[in-house]
């Protein structure tokens, strides 16, 4: 199990059977392919769950994220970023 990086799911020792998974302990039968194991794992329960994020950032949060994202994007050479990010940060300035 130590040298394996990608898979969808282990059924470790004589006790593990599939049969536990597909019904009723985790991840089911249907596993990832066409190299899907590299980000997923098996389909289980969760697969199904919208998972949505909102991000609120004011005042403060503002000055520390933007300056650190003018520098990120910096190093990538993404100018677009680093002028939205420059904008905020003259924004909040002003206030």
């Amino acid at each position: 199990m130590d040298k394996l990086n990608n898979y969808g799911s282990l059924f470790l020792d004589e006790g593990s059977s599939v049969v536990f998974s597909d019904k009723v302990s985790g991840t089911n039968h249907t596993l990832p392919t066409q190299k899907a194991a590299r980000y997923t794992g098996g389909l289980w329960a969760g697969s199904y769950v919208k998972v949505m994020t909102h991000q609120e950032i004011t005042g403060q949060g503002i000055q520390f994220l933007a300056s650190h994202a003018e520098d990120q994007s910096e190093i990538e050479g993404l100018e677009g970023h680093k002028l939205s990010a420059t904008v905020r940060l003259t924004e909040c300035a002003s206030k």
